[in-house]
């Protein structure tokens, strides 16, 4: 990485190819509070080479800090991975994927990478939480009156139109099944020893890509400096927080990055550590787990403490779960969200679950400047500029 920056402007077929999502609902090519966060989002605070990007996945942080979209105050990031035979892939919100379509175009201000798809700007936790299908996480957090303080949107519901609250977090959400298992204990302790417990999923003041997370290494939570910390390990290519295995890693999120485990972690059993082939299933933690070959739930835990009924999908289908192995197979089917007045609107939720359905949402095209265009004349100079 060089000084400068590196614009990822896609194609003009990437602006030609429209699917009918909700992206065009939002865009407006006359609005700059809409263009331009969107646009910014495509440039990087430095200057990335392609020709010698690393074989790790690397998180680069963009120009985009615009309080409604984001509350990452150094730049909302994307991830560029590289994978086998030299295919360059960027991630973004609801993890869209763009592909490296053209390499290292020089300009004054540094390089252009042309991608075949715009960058969907990342969602907040609400949104996401549901797009991955983990609401029992999600509802845990209201559970334990927790969300407000880590995904509070300012009364907006995180719309297109402003609005991304709380500070920057690494979220290790527990995934459904990791859940179901020690539900029949999690559902009898009070509200504040539930709060303990979320508390001590989440990491405050640091957004931590998987790349990050190194062996031994270890982290406050939100129980502070004085309580339990997380501890990193890593096993071949599996990685763990304490002994719970990261099963789905790097979720991009307007405040923060999330990273799915397939176990609830436990605050009173700090020193949990994977098992030492590193290929076993982990047990959970909790006392009280279940402990049979399989079980068919039908309630998906802490739903019912979420707010919404209207106003968001219902988990509707039962979840298999095989308690002894922590492996599930999981149908879900999601209700289509409308508000009362039957009535759906354009946020940041609907970006987000457009985008990993669709595989990247791309924009209307804006006549004869492409990405820089989108900007407005004034943003180009900008840009240009930079």
């Amino acid at each position: 990485m060089d000084g400068g920056f590196t614009i990822l402007a896609p194609s003009n077929a990437a602006f030609e190819n429209i699917p009918n999502t909700v992206m065009s609902s939002v865009w407006n090519a006359n609005d700059t509070k809409v263009t331009v966060p969107l646009m910014l989002y495509h440039v990087l605070s430095t200057q990335l080479s392609m020709a010698t990007l690393p074989s790790d996945q690397v998180h680069a942080t963009t120009l985009l800090t615009d309080p409604a979209w984001t509350t990452l105050a150094g730049g909302q990031g994307v991830l560029i991975n590289r994978q086998p035979g030299n295919l360059v892939v960027f991630v973004s919100g609801g993890g869209a994927r763009s592909l490296l379509k053209a390499v290292d175009i020089p300009f004054k201000g540094g390089l252009i990478q042309v991608i075949d798809n715009l960058l969907v700007p990342p969602g907040p936790l609400n949104a996401t939480l549901e797009d991955f299908q983990d609401l029992s996480f999600l509802g845990a957090l209201y559970a334990a009156g927790l969300y407000d303080q880590v995904a509070n949107n300012n009364g907006t519901n995180g719309t297109m139109a402003g609005g991304a609250g709380g500070g920057n977090y690494t979220f290790f959400a527990p995934s459904v099944p990791g859940l179901q298992v020690v539900n029949g204990t999690l559902s009898n302790l009070t509200t504040a020893q539930l709060r303990r417990v979320m508390q001590y999923h989440i990491v405050p003041s640091a957004v931590l890509p998987s790349t990050s997370l190194e062996n031994g290494t270890h982290y406050t939570t939100l129980l502070g400096a004085s309580g339990p910390a997380l501890h990193v390990h890593r096993s071949g290519n599996n990685l763990y927080v304490n002994s719970a295995q990261v099963i789905q890693s790097d979720i991009l999120l307007e405040n923060g990055i999330l990273h799915i485990l397939d176990n609830v972690l436990n605050p009173d059993v700090p020193d949990a550590a994977p098992n030492s082939n590193g290929t076993a299933a982990q047990m959970p933690v909790f006392s009280g787990a279940v402990n049979a070959s399989t079980m068919v739930v039908t309630d998906l835990p802490f739903t019912t403490a979420l707010p919404c009924t209207a106003s968001c999908s219902v988990l509707t289908m039962a979840t298999t779960v095989s308690a002894s192995a922590g492996n599930s197979s999981s149908s879900f089917v999601m209700s289509a969200a409308t508000s009362a007045n039957g009535t759906k609107s354009s946020t940041a939720t609907d970006l987000a679950t457009s985008s990993s359905k669709a595989g990247a949402a791309v924009l209307p095209r804006c006549k004869g400047l492409g990405v820089l265009g989108a900007m407005g004349l004034g943003a180009v100079g900008l840009v240009l500029e930079l």
